[in-house]
């Protein structure tokens, strides 16, 4: 059954002919493609399936790397926070530990200005006594000659002055 014997027949049986033998050249064709169309459809599918689960993995990726992101800015932010904070607390010791010598340098002078106080009230009560002594010593011993004075300060007087 081929078109060329039916050629000599029929051009019209011929040209039948032929599209019989093409349909069923087709109809094999058809039978071993399909297979492999099904076959293709659901690789695609698959392929499909597996890009939108890769396209959802990326973007939780992408989530998570923004996530990360966010945390190491956060990590190096509260980091700079935390050596500011050290930096100011240590100058705060230093100044809390001058501030304390400054307190007991000033507690000492505070308990030596107190001794001081009375040994200076005690000098005022004699002042205007010691300064009549000593003027009219120096108005007794003005006319005298130096050496003699000099005699009568270290020889007589200071001693006197001490042994009272």
């Amino acid at each position: 059954f081929n078109g060329d014997a039916m050629k000599s027949k029929s051009v019209a049986a011929a040209g039948l002919c032929d599209w019989v033998v093409n349909v069923c050249t087709y109809h094999d064709i058809f039978l071993e493609v399909e297979p492999k169309r099904r076959l293709l459809e659901e690789a695609q599918a698959k392929l499909d399936e597996a890009n939108r689960k890769l396209a959802a993995v990326r973007d939780h990726v992408s989530g998570l790397e923004d996530r990360k992101s966010g945390l190491q800015d956060q990590l190096v932010k509260a980091t700079e926070e935390k050596n500011r904070l050290l930096e100011q607390a240590q100058r705060t010791a230093k100044r809390l530990n001058l501030a304390e010598r400054l307190v007991n340098g000033l507690h000492d002078e505070n308990e030596r200005w107190g001794s001081q106080i009375e040994v200076l009230r005690e000098k005022k009560a004699l002042l205007v006594g010691d300064i009549m002594v000593a003027a009219s010593f120096v108005a007794y011993i003005g006319p005298f000659s130096e050496a003699f004075r000099r005699h009568l300060v270290h020889g007589l007087w200071v001693p006197d002055v001490i042994g009272r």
